[in-house]
């Protein structure tokens, strides 16, 4: 279990998350994180894409 992760980390992780079909619940505890922290990722790079 990784405590941090670079952005490009958590871009590839949300990434992944996406296209896995699974549910925050079940895909955060893959990559040792807490499930409200990976729905933060998620709103985090929706937000940043919208910037763009």
């Amino acid at each position: 279990m990784k405590s941090n992760y670079s952005r490009e980390e958590r871009q590839k992780i949300v990434e992944e998350y996406i296209q896995s079909g699974k549910s925050q619940t079940v895909f955060a505890p893959e990559y040792g994180i807490k499930p409200n922290t990976l729905s933060a990722w998620v709103i985090r790079e929706i937000l940043a894409a919208m910037a763009s």
